[in-house]
């Protein structure tokens, strides 16, 4: 059965805690690499964990979306590697 998110990569703001996190997971429950962003860097990197643990992919980065400056995020070999797109 194809997940509606199957070879795309969901970028979720605030996914360290609460509704950010829950989308976060959800997205790879669909087949999404998700990219947990989060002020709180090690919040988001315990939600990637989980849905690493639960054999998806995801990655952490703290990312603060409020400062337009710090908005983007580096490539990462991680993403270009398993077929996932990243911008600079």
């Amino acid at each position: 059965m194809t997940k509606q998110f199957e070879n795309k990569v969901a970028m979720v703001t605030g996914a360290g805690s609460g509704i950010g996190a829950a989308m976060a997971r959800r997205f790879a429950e669909e087949g999404a690499k998700v990219v947990a962003a989060d002020l709180n860097e090690d919040a988001a990197r315990e939600v990637a964990a989980e849905i690493e643990k639960h054999g998806g992919i995801a990655a952490a980065v703290r990312q603060d979306v409020g400062d337009p400056a710090r908005s983007r995020i580096r490539s990462n070999s991680r993403w270009r590697n398993s077929g996932g797109s990243t911008s600079r």
